[in-house]
């Protein structure tokens, strides 16, 4: 193969795509082609003239890039050496756009130009040619040339001619280097952009070595859209391209990206006379930033975008990789670290050709990858075509049609009326708001009377009849009036709080019923928590009685009545002629609070009826069903697992503290008290299912307070058992939403649709309605929303709103998405809360507590994964504080003291500093893997170890960097690809082993690297 003399440096663009095209070694990626069919049988060695001639003519098809040393360099091979490969296939019209997909997506050989290579499919009755470039050589402009003169040429040698000729071309188009002040705008325009923003809030997480497998999604624009377009371009004074633009970026926003995001535009690097007429790649896709400002109107985003498009353009000379390097932004996923969204308007449609005397029809080419999440092509109109290229990996095909339906309802909202404010917008298509109006049809009416009045109602009608354990209603309710008696005696007034301290048992279960027939309502505290929290609490709720079933703590008896459950009388109860009133009180639950003291949630009776209604509706309870009473009663669900019972005549079965811990005697209870209905955590369920398998069939479960796993949804399914997972915050009573399971259970399980008499919406950050589908703050209206906090105006106010359509409703701060079907998925929080074993924890409340050891200066909580599935806390610490034994011991039982017990951290690292972010935030994402556990394997070799050793050395030698250490970071040092390759290989050949260059990126300390190598030693 014969070189020219000519050797040139590659540019960081034509280095990107040689980097791309080693990391995807099964396709070509960076693969170009295009494919026209001729109704004609064309004939092989006119169109290989052709070919030959079209890459003679062109220097740029005949480049090559060649590793010199330790760069790469660009070759040319010398015209009449060029030959393009020209293959014959046989095929059908049903089999050409399968075809044409598998042959653009085959990989080239960089070394052995020209990167070009040619397809004849012949059908019965005409051929389709396919032409396949690398991106190092070509860009649409090429592709037009390419096609225009292959045409042009075949005719000429078919007809006989043996030296056709054509126009001379354009000379090669040479780009000059980015200069300081292009680098210095891009420095400027980009900085400070938030890469986690850039993303659309649905998209799924892309593996660490993405397949970069994508599929397509065409649309044409209806009339209407089109219509809607050019009101817009002639009220902004702008053109389609930006209208279209801008709109697309107000689209992105609200499916969760940025608001300050960067899209990726392709432009032309052309200049002058070349601008039509040189072959090469010429192209850079600029990361153009937009801030979308929803207070603000269309026009004025359309003003933000333009200025900003144009600026781009001005210094679009500087490539994309340039920029990246300026900006000192390094991927390890291999995706665009700028953007993840891609916008090309396409002014003009392919050029009109004949080939062999006949008219060519362009056949769909591309080779079905893309490195973005999402490409939108947008070819002029009218009509407009749209085409939606989208990573597989990251969006469904339903999910990107939706989009798309969106993004013309869009355009038209916007254009009926482009002076409202972005915020106002309703871009929602009549089927998403259909959806919505399905999912919240949950009106019921239900009887008259609060859950006493139902349990009252049982009592009279049955009173032999069991409600808790073996006390039968008659007897539950004479303790029940005893309570009232002794609280009445004691100043209780209605209104009041009165604090239980006691176990599960028919005990506790007079004294709430004792509370509400003083018309008071109960506050429950487990003995089990810390003495300073229940104190906190008792103050907090001005508590003057506590009922108790044990002697009270001197720390909580100071200046209130403790009065002993059992040494109070029986009484009388009353006979109510009219139900109890629904807004008056019923319970003061505290949960979790982020500056480290609970607040106190009040639920009404209203409330409470009609959760408990719902579910006796939905669960079928009636008077033969034996419901487990499980939970310790601080725990709002406990609340339901009793008043189920009792309000429908059921039997409640007290399952005692060793019950609660030993999944062996809570297994033996629910067989011998023959249970037929259940609630628990999934924690509880994980450690309970073996040894109940083969006797929960035919029994109703409810799991919730924590995310369901799918396998142990799965595993209770296989049980044969009814499986309800439910969810809800103590702000909205108990639960919310539930769903009835069946398999195959999806990989995140959902929460279901709204109990009955409940609303729910999914709003974005900015209070709108998110689009069925796209992640968004759970807002929940309807029965059971509690009265507020108690004594906290300022924080009632921020989480109980009212808004139209909803009403009264509670932002509840959980991250979900609302499914096609109808129901909605959890997937995660707002701010730092988090479920350990079904408890609601605020990590900021831990933190809080932890720095109030006199050792430490600093902390900071995170939830990790434990083996079991769950999560567990884990807490940095920074201080005068070491981590041996003893402090760590000292610190769990300070935690221990102030925190229940779900809080308390499972782990503690002592770290010299908690890293921060830019903004002088915690960086929670670093901590996390500067803190992480071991890995299930085996425990790390020491830093000294000769493999460890050997790639410290190999650095130190190839970044020129005597103080690197086993936790260096290779790019921080200077690393980047080229040193990678050299890197692998010299390991390869040291140890024997089968790395790539690829793997520096996904372990780039010594360490992880020399884990890593472990993995992959083979012999020699």
């Amino acid at each position: 193969m014969a070189i020219t003399e000519r050797d040139t440096p590659i540019s960081d663009k034509e280095r990107a795509q040689w980097m791309l095209h080693r990391l995807v070694p099964e396709h070509g990626i960076c693969n170009v082609g295009f494919a026209v069919k001729v109704p004609a049988r064309l004939r092989w060695w006119p169109l290989r003239e052709a070919l030959d001639h079209v890459v003679r003519r062109h220097p740029a098809l005949r480049t090559s890039i060649q590793p010199v040393g330790h760069e790469l360099r660009k070759r040319f091979l010398a015209a009449d050496e060029a030959t393009v490969p020209l293959e014959v296939h046989q095929g059908t019209a049903e089999e050409v756009t399968e075809l044409v997909t598998g042959l653009i997506a085959e990989r080239m050989d960089l070394d052995r130009p020209p990167l070009v290579r040619a397809h004849m499919i012949m059908l019965p009755d005409a051929t389709v040619v396919c032409v396949v470039l690398h991106h190092l050589v070509v860009d649409d402009v090429t592709t037009r040339i390419v096609t225009r003169e292959t045409a042009a040429l075949y005719d000429a040698y078919a007809d006989g001619d043996t030296s056709p000729q054509l126009p001379a071309p354009a000379p090669p188009q040479v780009e000059p280097a980015p200069d300081a002040a292009a680098i210095e705008f891009w420095t400027e325009h980009l900085a400070g952009i938030d890469p986690e923003r850039l993303a659309l809030a649905g998209a799924r997480p892309v593996p660490d070595r993405p397949t970069f497998a994508a599929a397509r999604l065409d649309r044409t624009l209806s009339e209407e859209a089109g219509e809607a377009v050019a009101r817009l371009r002639s009220r902004t004074r702008t053109t389609d391209n930006i209208v279209l633009l801008a709109a697309y970026y107000l689209l992105l926003a609200g499916h969760g990206a940025g608001p300050d995001l960067a899209v990726g535009v392709p432009v032309t690097t052309r200049r002058g006379s070349a601008r039509n007429d040189a072959a090469g790649f010429h192209a850079n896709i600029l990361p153009i930033r937009v801030r979308v400002d929803l207070g603000t109107d269309f026009a004025t985003l359309v003003r933000t975008t333009r200025d900003a498009f144009l600026g781009g353009l001005e210094h679009g000379h500087a490539s994309f990789e340039s920029v990246r390097h300026a900006l000192d932004t390094r991927s390890a996923d291999w995706r665009a670290p700028l953007f993840r969204q891609s916008f090309n308007y396409r002014p003009a449609g392919p050029d009109e050709l004949t080939m062999a005397g006949r008219p060519v029809e362009y056949v769909d080419a591309w080779h079905g990858l893309s490195r973005l999440d999402l490409e939108l092509i947008v070819q002029a109109g009218p009509p407009f075509e749209l085409t939606a290229v989208y990573s597989t990996e990251a969006h469904g095909h339903e999910d990107v049609a939706d989009l798309l339906d969106r993004y013309e309802n869009l355009l038209i909202a916007l254009a009926s009326d482009p002076d409202r404010p972005l915020r106002e917008v309703d871009a929602l298509p009549a089927a998403d708001r259909a959806l919505l109006a399905r999912v919240n049809d949950t009106a019921r009416p239900w009887p008259a009377g609060t859950v006493p009045d139902m349990i009252s109602d049982r009592a009279r009608r049955t009173p032999g009849a069991p409600a808790v354990d073996e006390l039968t209603y008659g007897e539950l309710a004479g303790l029940a009036a005893g309570v009232r008696d002794a609280l009445l005696a004691r100043g209780v007034a209605p209104g009041d709080v009165v604090g239980t301290y006691a176990g599960r048992g028919p005990g506790l279960a007079a004294a709430v019923l004792g509370v509400w027939a003083a018309g008071a309502a109960y506050l429950p505290l487990d003995p089990a928590h810390p003495i300073p929290r229940a104190r906190h609490e008792l103050d907090d709720a001005g508590v003057g009685v506590v009922l108790t079933d044990r002697d009270l703590p001197g720390d909580l008896a100071g200046g209130r009545h403790a009065v002993r459950l059992d040494t109070v009388p029986g009484g009388i109860p009353e006979t109510r002629s009219a139900p109890g009133p629904e807004d008056a009180p019923a319970y003061l639950l505290y949960t979790s609070g982020s500056t480290g003291r609970p607040k106190g949630v009040l639920v009404t009776h209203g409330n409470l009826a009609n959760v408990v209604r719902h579910f006796a509706d939905m669960l079928k309870v009636t008077p033969g069903d034996r419901v487990m009473w499980l939970t310790t009663f601080a725990f709002d669900i406990s609340a339901l697992e009793l008043l189920l019972a009792l309000s429908t005549g059921a039997r409640a079965v007290v399952a005692d503290d060793r019950a609660q811990v030993d999944p062996g005697v809570l297994a033996s209870l629910v067989e011998r008290a023959d249970v037929t209905l259940i609630q628990a955590t999934p924690t509880t369920w994980r450690q309970l299912v073996p040894r109940l398998r083969g006797r929960l069939r035919g029994r109703r479960v409810l799991c919730g307070g924590e995310p369901l796993t799918a396998p142990l949804a799965e595993r209770l399914l296989a049980e044969k058992c009814q499986v309800f997972n439910v969810y809800g915050p103590t702000e909205t009573t108990i639960w919310s939403t539930a769903a009835e399971l069946e398999p195959p259970v999806p990989e995140r399980v959902p929460i279901g649709r709204p109990i009955a008499n409940t609303t729910v919406r999914v709003v974005d950050e900015h209070g709108r309605a998110a689009p069925p589908g796209v992640p968004g703050e759970l807002c929940i209206g309807g029965r059971g929303v509690a009265l507020g906090y108690l004594g906290d105006e300022e924080r009632t106010g921020r989480v109980f709103r009212t808004a139209g359509g909803l009403g009264r409703h509670y932002r509840t701060g959980d991250v979900v998405r609302l499914r096609r079907d109808g129901q909605l998925e959890f997937l995660g929080r707002v701010d730092r809360q988090v479920k350990i074993r079904g408890h609601r924890v605020e990590l900021g409340e831990i933190e809080s507590v932890l720095e109030q050891h006199p050792g430490v200066r600093a902390a900071a909580a995170l939830a990790e994964p434990d083996a079991a599935g769950g999560l567990r806390i884990v807490a940095a610490v920074q201080g005068e504080i070491s981590a041996s034994d003893d402090q760590m011991e000292r610190l769990r039982r300070h935690a221990a003291g102030l925190l229940p017990g779900a809080a308390v951290p499972a782990r503690f690292a002592v770290v010299g500093d908690i890293p921060t972010n830019g903004s002088g935030k915690v960086d929670y994402r670093r901590l996390a893997e500067s803190v992480a556990p071991p890995g299930d394997g085996p425990a790390p070799q020491p830093p000294a170890d000769p493999t460890t050793r050997l790639v410290v050395e190999l650095w130190r030698t190839l970044l020129d960097h005597p103080r690197i250490t086993a936790e260096s970071n290779f790019f921080l040092c200077g690393g980047h690809s080229l040193i990678a390759v050299e890197l692998a290989e010299r390991v390869n050949v040291r140890l024997g082993t089968d790395v790539d260059f690829t793997d520096v990126f996904a372990a780039p300390t010594p360490a992880r690297f020399a884990a890593l190598l472990s993995e992959r030693r083979r012999p020699r």
